[in-house]
């Protein structure tokens, strides 16, 4: 995994209220869990649910609750930012996550 794919991991996993001790994500009592919402689909749509982003597989593309923060969408697909749905929904997340505080 790429520098940039880690941060982007990291803020999506700030923005859903997951943990990083500097090792690997934990959950809210300590322990090390395994999260990855590139490789699970599980947590793809866990993080997804828990920031209400849209998916709209229709158009190939994924946005935040506009009232949350500003409407952030991403595209994935041939000519996109994003290359597949896991990207364009972790982007999103990354986007809310580096606008926290």
């Amino acid at each position: 995994m790429d520098d940039q794919t880690k941060k982007m991991l990291l803020s999506a996993a700030k923005a859903a209220g997951i943990a990083h001790d500097g090792t690997g994500f934990v959950s809210a009592s300590g322990l090390p869990i395994n999260w990855n919402p590139y490789e699970s689909y599980g947590d793809l749509l866990g993080l997804a649910r828990k920031l209400e982003i849209t998916i709209d597989y229709a158009e190939c593309r994924a946005h935040d609750v506009p009232s949350r923060y500003h409407l952030i969408f991403a595209y994935w697909g041939a000519g996109c930012n994003c290359k597949t749905d896991a990207e364009a929904i972790v982007w999103v997340a990354a986007q809310i996550g580096d606008a926290m505080p």
